[in-house]
């Protein structure tokens, strides 16, 4: 049995080491592999599944981000093995050539996207501009992939310029995210040996075992995915894939509302306390900023509308300034009340701050 399993690890090895050396051949179904997949992999990947999450834009390189889960996972919902990123290119070209073996077993041949094309940096016309385009993550969703143009011919400056006039069909590129899939696929029993099955020998339970394209490159090119790329990836953990509140953004949500309430009835507080002539200073003040004292609670109500709706539609960058912002002026607002009932500032044509009247008159 151990002799087997010697044999078969060395089978797929030389099978890997073959396919990638028939992209150098000129064959051009594994162009530009560039010995790619000879990564020397030893892992029985019948016993694993994989399962992609997103993709994101991370320390600035488009990634997806990946789990892959060990024996006995039950559908990915145990025996992680962690979660990492891969360059989504890297990890198209390992999704393609999976798809083309499973392909194969169901007894037809796979047609190469010409979107794989694009999966390294290109030179490319586009409305009579030279740029250069690569396949990346589609900035305002974590599920899907997009035609990026750069400037420079690495592909690490992005240009503001339309891909879609070039015509390229993404569509033949897809990645199941939040799919959990088994590592190996196995053929029907009735794909075996047919006139157009796929043909096999006594060998091929184990041999076929260890035979995963996309779980060995992705296991050996993987990245660790920190704190902050979980929290990233998390963020678009949503059926339409758009970017929702973390965990921690929520508690950080729920601190800064708190501190919004909190400022605003410290102020109330305050302005109880305010003698009718500062209140009519003050009143003065506002008018000369073109508004009216009732004007103020209807913008704050205005404004908590919007705080609310920003949540709500996962507007998240938005929400994070309406909030902070608001929690400021509130602050400010009641700091410049304090210290005015302390005598430390003043309002109006005589404006003091951290000082008194009677010690101007001495």
């Amino acid at each position: 049995m151990k002799s087997l399993r010697a044999l078969a690890i060395f089978g797929v090895t030389l099978l890997t080491t073959l396919r990638s050396v028939s992209a150098d051949s000129g064959d051009g179904e594994w162009e530009d592999d560039d010995y790619f997949f000879a990564v020397g992999d030893t892992t029985r990947w019948a016993d694993y599944s994989i399962m992609a999450h997103h993709c994101i834009n991370f320390n600035d390189e488009d990634v997806v981000t990946f789990s892959i889960f060990g024996e006995g996972n039950k559908q990915c919902s145990k025996k992680k093995q962690g979660t990492y990123t891969m360059a989504v290119g890297d990890f198209l070209r390992g999704l393609y050539r999976q798809n083309a073996l499973n392909a194969e077993m169901k007894g037809y041949e796979l047609e190469r996207p010409e979107a794989m094309n694009f999966i390294n940096c290109q030179y490319a016309e586009v409305n009579d501009k030279y740029i250069y385009v690569k396949i990346g993550c589609h900035s305002a969703s974590g599920n899907s992939i997009a035609l990026s143009a750069y400037s420079d011919s690495s592909c690490t400056v992005k240009a503001n310029y339309n891909t879609n006039a070039l015509g390229i069909d993404l569509s033949g590129l897809k990645v199941h995210y939040g799919s959990c899939d088994e590592c190996v696929y196995w053929p029907s029993s009735n794909a075996y040996n047919g006139d157009d099955g796929f043909q096999v020998d006594d060998n091929f339970n184990e041999f076929h075992a260890y035979d995963s394209p996309l779980c060995s490159v992705a296991n050996a090119y993987k990245s660790t995915c920190n704190g902050r790329c979980k929290r990233l990836s998390s963020s678009f953990d949503v059926s339409d894939g758009r970017r929702q509140f973390s965990i921690f953004g929520k508690v950080m949500l729920f601190v800064f509302g708190m501190i919004g309430i909190f400022s605003l009835l410290a102020v109330r507080g305050q302005r109880m306390k305010m003698s009718q002539e500062q209140a009519l200073v003050e009143e003065a003040v506002v008018r000369k900023a073109g508004l009216e004292m009732k004007n103020i609670g209807l913008i704050i109500i205005v404004v908590v509308i919007l705080i609310a709706l920003s949540i709500f539609l996962r507007f998240i960058t938005l929400t994070w300034a309406l909030l902070i912002s608001m929690d400021v002026l509130l602050i400010g607002y009641w700091l410049f009340l304090h210290f005015r009932s302390t005598g430390k500032s003043d309002m109006g044509s005589g404006f003091r701050l951290f000082g008194s009247s009677n010690a101007e008159e001495a």
